[in-house]
């Protein structure tokens, strides 16, 4: 039947608070068809911590290291995995743990150390070098330098220096020569032959960037081919080993679709030339070891199965890693749905100026982190739904805080603060933020009312100028977008039932690089953030275009 408009917002205000318990389907009149579920989810006790089955018990001396950490995705919230991975020498590599620290392990699986990071470094490079590994920090100002022969059962931190210009820093060069083709040179060694990078498949080459400098002159090459992208955005990666004449001698194709999240950085080469990705899947964390095989001959267009021919993989390394998970999908169980037609109302509009001023209003609402936003006495600072204690305090926010003034807002699961409403509610004494989430509706899905801050649709549909709505939510007011070309300032990226981001624009230069804002619970972030993505970070992503948004341009005349 069809609904009054002001019965709208009671129906909205449903689905809202409810997104797991109501389908929303277009019929072909452009009404929406909401089947309603009546869902039972049965409680369960908090699922043990999984860790992949390994090797013997490590050795005394690095006994009781916490595993490598991996958050696997769940309705509403993007997972957390392992970034940034190392190859140091035979027996040793490294990544750095959600929770931030470096994390050594071997070729047994086994964690053998941690290093903490400054607080303040965020790792946006890894340059491989012969003797060391630097790792970069995203403004190309500071590294931290591991050696390939250190003791990790003995390091405890690890310390930035800044790069002088003395040569090393990252020094490459890549040039576009076309969509299908780019040229990449190594500055520090000018009289080197540059390579030509061309796309493997014929669809459009994104990236392409040293993994490592090998043996000899031997090259090793990562590149990234944007497939599609309705109704979702789909990657291939692949590695080219080239000589020193700069022909292609072997390839590998590096299978991405399991993974829980793409890492920044997940491909390492050894010095004898074997291929490890770092895996982070839904059975823990993994390092596959692949053997190059013969490159294709000729440029034409390859099929999908004929990727799989390329590379071998030799075998899996099961890394000792712990994985937090909720009540998975499958005991959710529901019944009968009764379907109810409704017109959705025409979205407001808003200009892309507003939409973009909107959103980076976030980033300075400078709120001074009181005492009260810190921690209350009758409030514990865990995320045990099941035992009642439903807020967690963003992992950044120390005491040394307090008093100081805050530029970003911070993350708050199911919240929808606004600039405004944020200012009022801190002032007023409320939590800041709150990174315990889950999706059972018989703990009113853990919303901790007397916190403050925002999630990541919150975010979205803020900027938007709409009422807050959820990463599913959206595509009711929302189109997808066929054509990279088409992206926009102001237009989203979103993983329905996961993640959102706000786009803003490329990054300059001449690779495929997606620059966003977003309120996620990564840490280095914990709130909103500007961050850049590498198309395989976004793989499964769809590109969505706001129904009201109003070119700038348009909204003058």
């Amino acid at each position: 039947m069809r609904l009054r408009a002001s019965l709208w917002v009671s129906l909205a205000t449903v689905l809202l608070a409810s997104p797991a318990l109501l389908v929303a389907q277009f019929n072909d009149t452009g009404l929406i068809r909401l089947v309603a579920n009546r869902v039972m989810l049965p409680r369960h006790p908090p699922l043990p911590t999984v860790r992949n089955a390994g090797p013997p018990a490590a050795e005394p001396a690095t006994r009781g290291l916490q595993p490598l950490g991996l958050v696997r995705n769940r309705p509403e919230e993007l997972g957390q995995v392992p970034d940034h991975f190392i190859w140091l020498r035979d027996g040793l590599m490294a990544a750095q743990d959600p929770d931030g620290q470096f994390v050594f392990f071997g070729d047994d699986g086994h964690i053998t150390g941690r290093a903490t990071l400054p607080t303040d470094f965020a790792i946006g490079d890894v340059a491989a070098g012969a003797s060391a590994v630097r790792l970069i920090d995203t403004t190309g100002r500071r590294q931290m330098t591991i050696t390939r022969n250190l003791d990790a059962a003995a390091l405890r931190s690890l310390q930035a220096l800044p790069i002088t210009p003395d040569g090393t820093a990252r020094a490459r060069s890549l040039t576009r020569r076309g969509p299908n083709l780019v040229q990449l040179r190594e500055e520090d060694r000018p009289r080197a032959k540059p390579l030509d990078i061309r796309s493997v498949t014929g669809a459009a080459l994104a990236q392409a960037y040293d993994i490592g400098t090998g043996t000899g002159e031997t090259r090793y090459v990562v590149s990234e081919e944007i497939a599609a992208v309705a109704p979702r955005l789909a990657v291939r990666v692949f590695v080219r080993r080239y000589n020193r004449a700069g022909e292609t001698t072997g390839i590998v194709h590096v299978p991405i679709d399991d993974f829980e999240v793409v890492p920044h950085d997940f491909i390492a080469v050894t010095d004898k030339g074997d291929l490890r990705v770092l895996a982070p899947t839904a059975s823990g964390v993994k390092i596959r070891v692949y053997e190059f095989t013969a490159p294709p001959r000729g440029q034409r267009k390859l099929r999908e199965e004929e990727l799989k021919s390329f590379g071998r993989k030799v075998r899996d390394i099961n890394v000792d890693s712990q994985i937090s998970q909720t009540t998975p999908q499958d005991q959710i169980q529901s019944a009968e749905a009764v379907p109810v037609e409704i017109v959705l109302p025409p979205p407001p509009p808003i200009t892309r100026a507003a939409i973009l001023a909107n959103a980076r209003a976030f980033l300075t609402v400078n709120w001074v982190f009181k005492p009260d936003n810190f921690a209350r006495t009758n409030v514990e600072n865990a995320c045990d739904p099941h035992q009642g204690q439903i807020w967690l305090r963003p992992r950044h926010f120390t005491r040394d805080l307090v008093g100081q003034t805050i530029g970003p807002m911070p993350y708050r699961w199911g919240g929808g603060d606004t600039p405004q409403t944020f200012l009022q509610r801190v002032e007023w004494g409320a939590l800041a933020g709150n990174i315990c989430t889950c999706r059972d509706p018989t703990l009113n899905y853990c919303i901790f009312a007397d916190s403050a801050g925002t999630d990541c649709s919150g975010f979205i549909s803020t900027a938007w100028g709409i009422p807050k709505r959820g990463t599913s939510g959206l595509l009711d007011v929302a189109d997808r977008l066929k054509n990279l070309s088409e992206l926009r300032p102001g237009d989203a990226i979103d993983w329905p039932q996961h993640h959102v981001r706000l786009f803003v624009g490329m990054a300059p230069g001449p690779v495929t690089a997606f620059t966003v804002l977003e309120s996620s619970t990564r840490y280095g972030c914990e709130g909103v953030c500007e961050s850049t993505y590498r198309p395989s970070e976004l793989a499964g992503y769809q590109l969505l275009r706001y129904r009201g948004v109003r070119e700038d341009a348009e909204a003058k005349r």
